[in-house]
């Protein structure tokens, strides 16, 4: 395989959505709703990433709470979420190949530089459409 880095299927951050850690599970569920995301990253005030949050998590928070509604939860932090899926960043300088064993196990792929700044995310369209065009002019 060809050398290639992980640069080429970058979305970058300002083309993403994403929340920081201070803000309300109401305007992390308005963003996702706005963007069409299953998947949130949620960053510090400092740009690094911490965890992602899932649809999955805010339907067991409001499973949880009963007769929550939504307009209750413009006061409650995402840190009264649980992340129901552990899912990793992979580091803007790791290889193809592990990014695409890493979309073996996840869907959505935070992509953060060595610091741990979130830079943006790799989309699982682009690596399928990526793979699909290697087979097609391998095979």
């Amino acid at each position: 395989m060809d050398i290639m880095k992980i640069a080429f299927f970058l979305i970058p951050k300002a083309e993403t959505a994403y929340v920081l850690e201070t803000d309300t599970i109401r305007q992390a569920l308005e963003k996702m709703e706005y963007y069409q995301y299953t998947a949130l990253s949620v960053l510090d005030t400092e740009g690094k990433y911490k965890y992602s949050l899932t649809s999955n998590d805010f339907v067991n928070y409001m499973k949880n709470h009963p007769g929550t509604t939504f307009y209750d939860t413009e006061d409650v932090p995402l840190s009264e979420l649980e992340p129901t899926v552990d899912i990793k960043p992979i580091d803007i300088n790791d290889d193809i190949e592990n990014l695409i064993q890493t979309f073996t196990v996840q869907d959505y792929t935070p992509v953060i530089e060595g610091t741990g700044i979130y830079i943006g995310e790799v989309s699982a369209t682009d690596i399928i459409d990526f793979i699909l065009d290697k087979i097609n002019w391998e095979g």
